[in-house]
């Protein structure tokens, strides 16, 4: 079973905002049963640190290839 997981980044060029904070962003990840990280073209397990090959910065697009994949496995 995939699920969808979320973190935060502060982006490199972040200023302050008028609230007082750094601009930190959310990003989305899908993880696997076994909890890895999943590369998100191959969505194969994916253990380095480049975040363009695993973040996902729209919750609605990760959501819809969670549900895909989960989907994928209930058919098998």
């Amino acid at each position: 079973m995939y699920t969808l997981q979320f973190n935060q980044y502060i982006p490199r060029k972040s200023r302050w905002d008028a609230t007082g904070s750094f601009g930190a962003k959310t990003y989305w990840y899908i993880t696997d049963d076994k909890g890895k990280t999943i590369d998100k073209t191959t969505f194969k397990p994916y253990r380095g640190k480049e975040m363009n090959r695993y973040a996902f910065h729209d919750k609605a697009i990760a959501e819809a290839i969670v549900n895909q994949l989960n989907k994928k496995i209930c058919q098998h």
